[in-house]
């Protein structure tokens, strides 16, 4: 036989085997394969189990799957319900429970542990419909599934965590404290208003139309597109992607290591500093805005439609701030990259 078929055949069954491995190995864990979500749908999805509880005396609401599309949607109901449906048969040990915990009330799914079961497991979704009174904590937990909020919230707390799937809430969203994390999916969201924001991808877009508060987006690859960032201090960090964002009031720091960053910068209470390792920075300012500004780059050219006082070598600028009344404070800097800034008119 030819020897370099038998190299060929030797690297593809290796590469078969290692497939194999994967596959029993998540599967053993009892999580089911997560890229078997991504295979197409085989039957119609229908209700399977239903359950209900009491919010009375309920500080925390807590749902937690491997591998199953969340929605979540409010309701005039005096009690908490939750609709479990399925494309295919489910065996009633695997149907959800609700328990009670001190407080918590508890919503998961106890998942058979037979090897190849985990491995064919049909497609779920769990609807948490919640009362409009319940003001309390929520905390949703997925290893593989998307989440949609399909109804404004009011709450102390919100805490979502999805390691593979997609968050989305075009309904208002109004929490004391905030905290959303993907490892690999995109977070989408309509109006965010909350005291304190923790937003984190690692592999996904990030988008919102309105942040209301002070926080922090980090995200390692994927774009930040946000309409409005308001009140508060906000840190923007991205690794690898571009940042937009339409309109900003508040202090903090926006950065990118590679991407550019544009921004429209309302108002200024403090600083704002904004860096790009290896990309452009675009700013437009309100004429109002009174603010000492300190312009850098490396390699890059520096362009505005407003009166700078440039370095010798035009690699850097400075704007004072007008005496007398109150000022801000205002850095761009890039190491590769141009700088443009833009006083915008009424």
């Amino acid at each position: 036989m030819n020897k370099k078929l038998i190299v060929t055949q030797i690297v593809l069954w290796s590469i078969i085997a290692l497939f194999l491995i994967a596959i029993l190995i998540c599967a053993s864990t009892g999580k089911g394969v997560p890229f078997v979500r991504f295979l197409p749908d085989i039957g119609k999805m229908e209700k399977v189990h239903e359950e209900t509880a009491a919010v009375t005396g309920v500080l925390k609401v807590a749902l937690d799957f491997s591998s199953a599309d969340i929605s979540i949607e409010t309701t005039d109901e005096n009690e908490l319900r939750v609709v479990q449906s399925s494309n295919g048969k489910l065996d009633p040990s695997e149907y959800v429970t609700i328990s009670n915990e001190g407080g918590t009330l508890k919503i998961t799914q106890e998942l058979s542990d037979a090897l190849f079961l985990n491995f064919i497991r049909p497609q779920q979704k769990i609807a948490l419909y919640l009362p409009k009174g319940y003001r309390n904590e929520l905390s949703v937990k997925c290893t593989s599934g998307n989440l949609k909020v399909m109804s404004a919230l009011e709450l102390s707390s919100a805490d979502f965590g999805m390691s593979s799937g997609d968050m989305t809430s075009e309904s208002p969203l109004n929490l004391e404290k905030a905290a959303i994390k993907t490892k690999s999916g995109n977070v989408t969201l309509g109006d965010l208003k909350c005291g304190t924001y923790d937003i984190g991808s690692v592999s996904g877009n990030v988008k919102a139309s309105l942040m209301d508060g002070g926080g922090q987006i980090l995200s390692t690859s994927g774009n930040i597109a946000i309409g409005e960032i308001r009140g508060g201090e906000h840190l923007v960090k991205l690794k690898s992607g571009d940042i937009s964002i339409g309109g900003f009031s508040g202090s903090g720091s926006i950065e990118s290591s590679s991407g550019s960053v544009g921004i429209s910068i309302n108002e200024i209470d403090g600083s704002l500093d904004i860096s790009a390792t290896s990309g452009n920075i675009t700013a437009d300012i309100a004429e109002e805005l009174n603010a000492g500004m300190s312009l850098s780059c490396v390699s890059g050219d520096i362009k505005s439609n407003m009166d700078l006082s440039y370095g010798q070598d035009k690699k850097s600028a400075r704007i004072e701030a007008a005496e007398g009344v109150p000022s801000s404070a205002l850095s761009l800097r890039t190491v590769s990259g141009n700088i443009e800034i833009n006083s915008q008119g009424p």
